[in-house]
């Protein structure tokens, strides 16, 4: 199973084992980090599958996946998205132990946030919604 997590993963943490997937892939700009995708793979599905790669590329597997320079700002830059999310959880809660507890505070503390925007949004599309279907009506009837 191949899951495209790009758009869920700003809202919540993602578990690969939990959900059992064979690949998930994502991009870390969704939550605040640089335009790069990541992608996981279930260990037994990259070896089995091959890579088109340049020769000096090693055949091991996951870095025969990563052929070419990586780039290493962009890495950086996902790690500190990373970390700015689980410091906002440090600051929401600081009792958390760990990373993942302090990201899952953060995700915890956006969530009020994210119903007020997505109830707004629902309001404005209803009203847009509503003025359109009333000036569609006006059209019709001149």
């Amino acid at each position: 199973m191949f899951i495209d997590a790009v758009h869920f993963a700003p809202h919540g943490l993602i578990d690969v084992k939990a959900l059992d997937c064979d690949f998930l892939a994502c991009s870390s700009y969704k939550f605040f980090g640089p335009h790069m995708g990541t992608l996981y793979g279930k260990r037994e599905h990259l070896e089995k599958f091959k890579p088109y790669k340049v020769r000096p590329a090693t055949n091991t597997s996951p870095e025969c996946w990563e052929t070419g320079t990586q780039v290493q700002e962009l890495i950086a830059g996902i790690g500190a998205a990373v970390d700015y999310l689980a410091e906002l959880g440090r600051h929401c809660d600081p009792g958390v132990k760990n990373r993942r507890e302090a990201l899952q505070a953060a995700y915890r503390a956006d969530t009020p946030i994210r119903n007020r925007i997505a109830d707004q949004i629902d309001l404005r599309a209803a009203s847009y919604s509503r003025n359109a279907h009333l000036r569609h009506h006006r059209c019709e009837a001149t």
